[in-house]
């Protein structure tokens, strides 16, 4: 699921909103060019998801591997 909501995130990004957020911060930003409310649109659809796995589904959905490929939650 992370890895799906990762891919949805990249898909929605928008280069005006990536390029035009500098003008908000004084200070150094990462700004990864998706709007709030798209983010908020996904979310939600995830939401949904984790709401309808029972307990145990939700531990596997959520597992993570990290850069060294050990699994984190």
């Amino acid at each position: 699921m992370v890895s799906r909501a990762r891919k949805d995130l990249t898909g929605s990004v928008d280069e005006k909103t990536k390029n035009s957020y500098s003008r908000f911060f004084k200070e150094e930003v990462k700004c990864y060019g998706v709007k709030s409310s798209t983010v908020g649109k996904i979310a939600k659809d995830y939401f949904k998801e984790l709401q309808q796995a029972g307990k145990a589904d939700k531990r596997n959905i959520l597992k993570v591997k990290n850069r060294r490929g050990e699994e984190v939650f």
